[in-house]
């Protein structure tokens, strides 16, 4: 037994449902922010250029000739899109998302994303 899984299983046996869940979201979302400031830091070698064509939420869909982004898949860009996306306003001209929309909580972080 690992560590963590010591920890984990120590926390579920101490705290409450609801404690224990919203820890392990936090936990989560942590990981979430970390895979986002890595694209964004990525994301600046496209800050000059226009003309991308953007596949969001590609997960193992990737698309050649395209940036594909998304947080949990090998991705050009780890990006969390419910966040401000860092590129350039005007420097896309077209963007594709399948299966994606599913993905947000509706209708705050659906409504930021559009």
């Amino acid at each position: 037994m690992t560590i963590k899984t010591t920890i984990d299983s120590s926390l579920k046996k101490s705290l409450s449902v609801g404690v224990y869940k919203g820890i392990r979201l936090l936990g989560s979302e942590i990981i979430l922010y970390r895979r986002h400031r890595a694209g964004v830091k990525k994301a600046r070698a496209y800050a000059n250029r226009s003309g991308l064509k953007l596949n969001i939420g590609s997960g193992d869909n990737r698309k050649e000739g395209w940036v594909n982004i998304d947080l949990y898949s090998n991705a050009d860009l780890t990006l969390d899109m419910r966040e401000r996306t860092p590129l350039p306003n005007g420097s896309a001209i077209i963007i594709y998302s399948e299966h994606f929309f599913e993905h947000l909580d509706y209708p705050d972080d659906a409504q930021h994303f559009l």
